[in-house]
């Protein structure tokens, strides 16, 4: 009987140190700076796949697929890999909109919103425009959210 009662005490011990080491993840992203304040990217195949997603600096996502809304929290490791990826885009001067309009391409669209300014870029994926390879890692990411 008495040791019943020591493997109840040690399993309630157990569950109580388990539960106060849990953290909110939004404290972490708000005591570190991230490179945006909000986010939204549109991706197409230009035929059957697209997803828009919207992700805030607090890591909170709202994900729009197949008629689908998916709402959640980013990991810590998936939130630091989009906001260098972010980071990686904005800092690089050479992504640009592509000069025209393709109904039937490959298109992302990319709007990243900051505390000062904000960013919007779009590519379109055909014969004579070229997406660049951030701007497809970035999309990668987010697919698989």
């Amino acid at each position: 009987m008495e040791t019943s009662r020591i493997n109840i005490i040690t399993l309630i011990v157990c569950i109580i140190v388990q539960l106060s080491s849990c953290t909110n993840n939004s404290k972490f992203y708000a005591n570190n700076s991230t490179n945006f304040k909000q986010i939204k990217l549109f991706y197409t195949d230009g035929s059957f796949y697209s997803f828009h997603i919207s992700i805030d600096s607090n890591g909170n996502y709202k994900k729009f697929f197949k008629s689908k809304e998916d709402i959640g929290l980013l990991s810590d490791s998936i939130f630091l890999k989009l906001d260098e990826s972010i980071n990686n885009i904005t800092a690089d001067t050479t992504i640009k909109t592509n000069e025209g309009i393709c109904c039937d391409c490959k298109t992302i669209v990319l709007k990243v919103v900051r505390e000062q300014d904000s960013l919007e870029i779009i590519q379109y994926g055909a014969a004579k425009w070229e997406i660049d390879t951030k701007l497809e890692k970035l999309v990668l990411l987010c697919k698989e959210l």
